[in-house]
């Protein structure tokens, strides 16, 4: 009995103490949306996907229209991504970005309607930016075109045209973008060191650059790291951009592993990604019953005392690596963060339930693919959800100071979780 009430007296002082630290927040996280909101900064710049119509050029001059196009019929170009529409016996073109859809509709048995719908300034969801003298009474813009045919496989197959011209810019702007937004290692490339520098052994890493594991050299240089296989296939990864680097020891994993959190992605063989993990088997990841039941009690305490060893000497070899980089390069360019397994919690971030560790500054599962690396500092509120004495379960959700970001839900707590989360959530 006494020590059920000196929990709960314990309990209640958390609460007591955790409401007044919750007030002081408040205060302070009110002056730091005032300031936001004063400059306007707390929505995501959604304008930076968005269009120029200066940009949204069909052709430069008359003579670059195709001449294969015939009078009065629409013609869609899919080498310079317009589409040309007869206007009063006019051919007239029009970039395919300018369209917003395009739609047919039956008016009666035999005629076809074709409807073409246009971006315009006073719609919110435009993906277009309008030159700010689109009121003057001068500028006029086309709403919607509607041609009508009895010719429905001209129709159809004009629709089809469209839609795919439509997918192939939007797929190539796509791809431009993810390009531009990438890590570039021609601007800042990895400076080698010739002479004697930090290295792991038989490192796998993942995502795989091929479809088949390898493994190979994870080296420490002057600005960053390089993986190298025997196939000659590198992977350089430059301090300045790490946004995170954690180092996950084999305690009570079957892996040992360094994982670096990137602020730009890089592309490992075709595939883009902001997480590069490196890792090596700590032990056998299966274990053969049968051999275990002929063999006697001696063997096996070896066994647990081989794998103990080899646990130990990894552990040894990778907190060795990671003292060395950051002694070499300064904590100022590159500081490995632990996960702390005794504040680690059950949870489902994605659809399976995994635990996720806190660390200084983040909240990670990197165990198994999909990764969950969330930054804390990025975090503005963390709002818990159904929590009630009647529940075994809660969940967590995690608002960004980014509003343009979507929020992060953890699903499926367990209830005797609660207090740790609230106290290192503090």
């Amino acid at each position: 009995m006494t020590s059920k009430r000196n929990s709960g007296q314990r309990v209640e002082f958390d609460e007591v103490r955790r409401r007044e630290h919750q007030k002081q927040l408040r205060e302070q996280h009110l002056a730091e949306l005032e300031e936001r909101f004063g400059s306007g900064n707390y929505a995501g710049d959604k304008a930076k996907t968005k269009i120029e119509t200066e940009k949204l050029v069909a052709y430069k001059k008359p003579e670059d229209l195709p001449k294969e196009m015939k009078k009065n019929q629409i013609y869609v170009d899919m080498k310079n991504d317009s589409i040309v529409v007869p206007i009063f016996g006019q051919m007239v073109p029009f970039h395919v970005n300018v369209i917003k859809s395009i739609n047919k509709q039956e008016e009666d048995r035999k005629i076809i309607a074709l409807r073409l719908n246009f971006h315009i300034p006073v719609a919110t969801a435009s993906t277009i930016i309008f030159p700010e003298n689109f009121d003057d009474p001068n500028v006029m813009y086309i709403r919607e075109l509607t041609f009508k045919s009895r010719n429905i496989k001209n129709v159809n197959d004009t629709i089809k045209k469209v839609k795919d011209l439509q997918k192939k810019v939007k797929d190539k702007a796509t791809e431009e973008r993810e390009k531009s937004s990438s890590y570039n290692p021609e601007v800042d490339p990895l400076i080698l060191i010739k002479g004697k520098r930090p290295v792991l052994q038989d490192l796998k890493v993942r995502p795989n650059i091929s479809a088949k594991k390898t493994s190979g050299i994870f080296e420490a240089h002057q600005n960053g790291f390089r993986f190298s296989t025997k196939g000659n296939e590198k992977i350089d990864i430059t301090f300045k951009n790490i946004k995170h680097a954690f180092f996950q020891p084999c305690d009570q994993e079957m892996i040992i592993l360094l994982h670096f959190n990137l602020h730009k992605p890089i592309y490992i063989g075709k595939k883009r990604t902001s997480d590069v993990q490196f890792y090596t088997e700590a032990g056998l990841q299966a274990e053969d019953l049968d051999m275990r039941r002929r063999g006697n009690d001696d063997d096996e305490y070896e066994q647990e005392e081989r794998d103990r060893r080899q646990r130990k000497k990894l552990n040894d070899e990778f907190l060795s690596f990671t003292r060395a980089v950051e002694a070499a390069a300064g904590k100022d360019q590159i500081e490995f963060d632990k996960p702390y397994r005794e504040l680690a919690f059950q949870g489902a971030p994605s659809k399976s339930n995994v635990y996720l560790y806190p660390t200084v500054h983040c909240l990670v599962n990197l165990s198994e693919p999909p990764f969950f690396i969330m930054s804390l500092d990025e975090v503005e509120v963390a709002h818990f959800e159904r929590v009630q004495y009647s529940l075994r379960n809660f969940d967590l959700c995690f608002i960004y100071k980014d509003y343009s970001k979507p929020v992060t839900r953890i699903c499926a707590i367990p209830a005797n979780y609660l207090e740790g989360i609230k106290n290192w959530l503090e």
